[in-house]
């Protein structure tokens, strides 16, 4: 669930990403225990939850390959969002 910002309350499927470029001392991510996971898992786990709205969270996602995995959400439907630190150049992910 969306808890804050314009979708507030709406259901959303979180991609919470390990990886970031900066270590604040407030941030909630644990970087040292993650799992990596196949692009096509990631599709497959997002699909099963049968939610349309997916957020990509983090650490930070725009270090990750979100051409692919958001070109493969958006064709089966998916309304992407990004929850960024900002300093990392993010491409626009499919029009």
């Amino acid at each position: 669930m969306q808890g804050e910002g314009f979708h507030a309350g709406l259901p959303h499927v979180f991609v919470r990403f390990g990886n970031c470029n900066l270590r604040c001392s407030w941030c909630d991510t644990d970087f040292l225990t993650y799992d990596e996971v196949h692009i096509d898992d990631i599709v497959e786990r997002v699909l099963a939850f049968g939610c349309n709205r997916v957020i990509f969270t983090g650490g930070e996602p725009a270090l990750q390959d979100l051409q692919t995995i958001g070109k493969r959400l958006k064709d089966a439907g998916c309304t992407l969002s990004i929850e960024t630190n900002g300093t990392v150049a993010v491409d626009p992910i499919i029009d």
